[in-house]
C-alpha cells in the first residue's frame, strides 16, 4: 500500500478511528478499578437493599414507586429499580452489579452524544465535544456509582437525538418510530429526576406550542407512551388514594416556601451563578468558583468568595457568552431545519434556567446532569462562531491549542479523582474537594469489604452483627456484611447502648494523618458478643432496610 493510499484511508476513516479512541478512553476512565472504588452511601444502600430483596422474593415484590425526591415524601417512578433488578439478575447479587446500568449508560452516552452533535456541527468539532464528554470530570464522577439521576445524560441525549430525527423525517413510519423512542426516553427521564422532566417539559411545551412541529395524533401518541410508562405509579395512586400526588403538592409548597426570605431578583442572580458554575465545571472540570451572597440589594463577598472571584466572573461571562452565541446562531440560521432544531435547544435551556430560579437555593450538581445535550450544543455553537471569526493560521492554531488544553485539564482532574478514590482505601490523607463527597473523606466499597472481611476474624459465622457509627455508611456496611459475608443483623442510627450479648461493629472516619491506616479513611472497632444463655431480640430501633 502506497503512502498516498494510507493518507487517503485515514482521510476517509480517520474520524471513525478517532471516535473509537474517544469511546475507549472514556470507557477506561469509567471502568478502571470500578468495584473497589465504587461509592455506596446511604441512598445507594437503600436502593440495593430494596432490589436485592426483590430478587429473592420475585419481580412482583418490587415497589410501585421509586426513590424519594430529596427532602420530601414524594417518590419517583420505579424504572431505576427495574434497571437494577435486571442488572442484578444478569450479573449476580454482588454489590457493584446493581450499579452497572449507570456505568453502561455513562459509556453509551459518548457515541450517542457524537451522533447528536453531528446534527449541528462538522466532524472535527463534534469529535472534540465528544472527547470533552469522554474525559469530563462531571460525567465520569456520576458514571462510577449507582444513583437515580446518574443516567440522565444518556436518556436526555437519546431524547434529543430521536426527537430531532423525528422532525427531520417525512416518512410516516420512520417518524413514528423516532417519536416513540423520544417518548420512551421522556418517560424514563421523568422517573429519574423531577427537575429534569420539569425543565424539559417547559422547553418542549413551549416548542410544540410555538412551532407546532408535531401533528395532533403524534402529540397524543407521545403522551400515551409517557403515561403508559407510568402505569406502576398510577396503580399506586389508585391503591393509596393519591398519596404520591398529595406528596407532590406538599413538596411543591415546601420548595416554594423555603425561600420566602429572598426576593425574586436574589433568586435570579443566585440561579444564574449556579448555572454559570455548572457550565464552568462542564467545560473545564474545575470547582474553583464560589457564590456571591446577597441580602436584599446588598452584595456580600467573603474571603472564600474573593479568592474565587476571578473564576466566578469568568464563569458568569462564559454562560452569558454561550447563551448569546446560541441566540446569534439561531438568528443567522439559513435552513428552516437548523433554525427549528436550534429553537428546540434554546427553549430547552431557557426552560431549565426558568425552573432554577425558584429552586435557586436548593440546586445541587446532579440537577445539571439533565442539560448535558443543550449545554454541549451551546458550547459547540460558541466555538463555531469564534472559529468562523478567526482569520489566519496562527489564530486558529491558538484555538486548537486551547481546545487541547481543556481536554488535558479535564483528564488531569478526572484521573486525580480516581487516584484519590484508590488512595482512600489505604490512607487517611486529606483529599481534594469533589462532586460526590464535597470536602468529606472519600469512602469506597473496597473499604467496606475490607472491614467486613476483618469482621469475619472477630465474629463467628452467621452470628448477627450490629453496625453503628458514621451514619452515611452504617446502612451500606450492614448490607455488605449481611449479603456478602453471611453476618445478619441490623444497623443503628446514632450512638445507642447495645446489649453485650450482640456483636458490635463501630465505623468512624479515621484520624486525618498522612500515614497508612488499616481501612484508609475509615476506622473500625470490633466488639465480640459475650455469650448468653438466652437469645435476645435485636435492640429496639435497629434497622434492616
Amino acid at each position: 500500500m502506497h503512502t498516498s493510499d494510507i493518507l487517503s484511508y485515514f482521510k476517509k476513516y480517520g474520524w471513525v478511528i478517532a471516535l473509537i479512541a474517544i469511546c475507549v478512553l472514556g470507557s477506561w476512565m469509567r471502568l478502571t478499578r470500578y468495584a473497589d472504588t465504587l461509592v455506596i452511601k446511604s441512598d445507594q444502600a437503600r436502593d440495593v437493599l430494596i432490589v436485592s430483596r426483590a430478587m429473592q422474593a420475585g419481580f412482583d415484590s418490587l415497589p410501585l414507586l421509586g426513590p424519594q425526591v430529596g427532602g420530601t415524601d414524594l417518590r419517583l417512578g420505579p424504572i431505576f429499580y427495574y434497571f437494577q433488578y435486571v442488572s442484578g439478575k444478569l450479573f449476580g447479587g454482588r454489590t457493584e452489579s446493581f450499579s452497572y446500568p449507570d456505568l453502561l449508560f455513562g459509556i453509551l452516552t459518548l457515541p450517542l452524544l457524537f451522533l447528536l452533535l453531528r446534527r449541528f456541527f462538522t466532524r472535527p468539532l463534534s469529535l472534540w465535544l465528544a472527547a470533552l464528554g469522554s474525559v469530563s470530570f462531571l460525567l465520569i464522577t456520576f458514571s462510577r456509582f449507582g444513583w437515580n439521576p446518574n443516567s440522565l445524560p444518556f436518556f436526555t441525549t437519546l431524547f434529543a437525538w430521536s426527537f430531532l430525527k423525528a422532525l427531520d423525517h417525512t416518512d410516516v413510519r420512520k417518524r413514528l418510530c423516532f417519536i416513540t423512542l423520544s417518548a420512551i426516553s421522556t418517560g424514563i427521564i421523568a422517573q429519574l429526576h423531577l427537575a429534569a422532566i420539569l425543565g424539559l417539559g417547559i422547553g418542549l411545551g413551549l416548542f410544540i406550542i410555538l412551532f407546532r412541529p408535531l401533528r395532533y395524533k403524534e402529540v397524543l401518541l407521545f403522551i400515551a407512551i409517557v403515561l403508559a410508562l407510568h402505569t406502576p405509579m398510577m396503580l399506586s395512586e389508585y391503591r393509596t388514594g393519591g398519596e404520591n400526588s398529595q406528596a407532590f403538592i406538599q413538596a411543591a409548597t415546601k420548595k416554594g416556601s423555603e425561600d420566602t426570605g429572598h426576593a425574586w431578583y436574589e433568586k435570579t442572580f443566585r440561579a444564574y451563578q449556579q448555572n454559570a458554575g455548572a457550565t464552568w465545571l462542564i467545560l473545564t472540570g474545575q470547582q474553583n468558583t464560589d457564590t456571591i451572597l446577597t441580602k436584599g440589594r446588598l452584595i456580600k463577598c467573603d474571603k472564600g468568595c474573593k479568592a474565587a472571584l476571578p473564576y466566578s466572573l469568568l464563569a458568569m461571562a462564559l454562560l452569558g457568552s454561550i447563551l448569546v452565541a446560541g441566540y446569534l446562531s439561531w438568528k443567522s440560521a439559513e435552513s428552516p431545519e437548523r433554525k427549528q432544531a436550534l429553537s428546540f435547544i434554546m427553549l430547552w435551556m431557557i426552560g431549565f434556567l426558568l425552573l432554577t430560579i425558584p429552586l435557586a437555593y436548593q440546586l445541587e450538581t446532579r440537577f445539571f446532569l439533565s442539560i448535558i445535550p443543550p449545554l454541549f450544543i451551546l458550547i459547540g455553537l460558541t466555538v463555531q462562531r469564534i472559529s468562523n471569526r478567526l482569520a489566519g493560521k496562527t489564530a486558529k492554531a491558538l484555538l486548537m491549542f486551547g481546545g487541547i488544553a481543556i481536554l488535558l485539564l479535564q483528564f488531569h482532574t478526572s484521573t486525580a479523582y480516581i487516584r484519590e478514590l484508590t488512595r482512600s482505601q489505604t490512607s487517611a490523607q486529606e483529599s481534594s474537594r469533589d462532586l460526590r463527597f464535597g470536602t468529606a473523606p472519600k469512602v469506597t466499597l473496597g473499604q467496606l469489604r475490607s472491614i467486613a472481611q476483618e469482621s469475619s476474624r472477630h465474629f463467628a459465622p452467621n452470628e448477627p452483627v450490629i453496625v453503628t457509627g458514621e451514619s452515611l455508611y452504617a446502612k451500606a456496611m450492614y448490607y455488605v456484611l449481611s449479603s456478602e459475608f453471611d453476618h445478619p443483623g441490623c444497623y443503628l442510627k446514632g450512638d445507642n447502648d447495645i446489649p453485650s450479648s450482640f456483636n458490635r461493629l463501630i465505623i468512624e472516619y479515621a484520624p486525618d494523618d498522612k500515614t497508612p491506616v488499616t481501612f484508609g479513611t475509615l476506622s473500625a472497632a470490633f466488639t465480640p458478643a459475650i455469650p448468653s444463655k438466652t437469645a435476645a431480640p435485636l435492640p429496639k430501633g435497629c434497622l434492616t432496610y
